[in-house]
This record gives C-alpha cells, sequence and structure tokens, in this order.
C-alpha cells in the first residue's frame, strides 16, 4: 500500500504568494486613491454649505456685513479655524473664507494639510459666482468659466 502525503508543495505555496502580491500590489494604491477622492468629496461637500450659509446670511442681513466689518466664518456658526473633518483629531483640510465684499464676493479656499494623506493634493476653491476649481497639485485658486472640481 502506497501512503500518499497530503498538503500543498513548495511550488504551490510559492505560485499562490505571487498571485496575492500582483492582487495587492493593483488593488492597495487603487484603494488608496479612492480614499484621497472619498476625502475630496468631503470637503466639496462642506463648501457648498458653507456657501448655502452664506447666501441665507445675505438675504437675511442685506448684504455680507456684520455691522462694522464684512462677515467670516464664526459669523456663520463655524469655528474661525475650521478643518474638514471637523470634530477630528487628524484634520486633513484648511478652510478659508477669503476676499470677501460688501457687495457680496466671496472666496471659499479647502487647503490640504501638510503631512496628511491629502497633502499635494490641490486647494478646492468656490466663488460667489458658483465658479469651482481644484486641480491636482495646484496650490492656488485659478477660477474660470469652465474651471471645476472634476
Amino acid at each position: 500500500m502506497v501512503n500518499k502525503s497530503h498538503g500543498f508543495t513548495l511550488i504551490e505555496v510559492l505560485i499562490a504568494v505571487a498571485i496575492i502580491g500582483i492582487l495587492a500590489a493593483i488593488a492597495i494604491p487603487s484603494y488608496l486613491q479612492y480614499i484621497i477622492k472619498a476625502n475630496r468629496v468631503d470637503a466639496q461637500t462642506t463648501l457648498v454649505d458653507i456657501a448655502s450659509k452664506i447666501q441665507r446670511y445675505k438675504v437675511s442681513q442685506g448684504g455680507l456685513s456684520n455691522g462694522s466689518s464684512v462677515i467670516k466664518l464664526t459669523d456663520l456658526g463655524y469655528p474661525a479655524l475650521l478643518e474638514i473633518p471637523q470634530n477630528s483629531n487628524k484634520p486633513l483640510y484648511k478652510v478659508e473664507l477669503s476676499s470677501v465684499t460688501v457687495e457680496g464676493a466671496w472666496e471659499l479656499i479647502a487647503e490640504p494639510k501638510t503631512s496628511t494623506k491629502q497633502e499635494g493634493d490641490g486647494w478646492l476653491c468656490l466663488n460667489h459666482k458658483g465658479e469651482q476649481f481644484w486641480s491636482k497639485g495646484v496650490d492656488a485658486c485659478n477660477f474660470s468659466s469652465n474651471s471645476s472640481w472634476n
């Protein structure tokens, strides 16, 4: 009677490890890019929410002045230093409301924080005309009629 052993040979194990390695080399970078894009969309959503509050403030107060100066994030119910995600110990973006005029012009900028996975992903910008701007690796707002967050 022949005693047959059960199990895998070394070659079979090495082939399985190689296949798993190849799949991981493809899947992990793709997953990381998905996470970066999801964080960017979260920041875009926050900018749109702030823009909505700016417009409500403008309608209810008759302009973007709070009496002595133009509005700030604190006038809209946000902290002076707004970071996204809010209430996180590892914020990814710093939000700034700039170029505000009494006549109604404004710009919102979400700047990726350094030493985070969003660093180098580019600024997200939104203005009073509804123009959006984002470009990977660009740290400035270059609005135009055909700029977008895509």
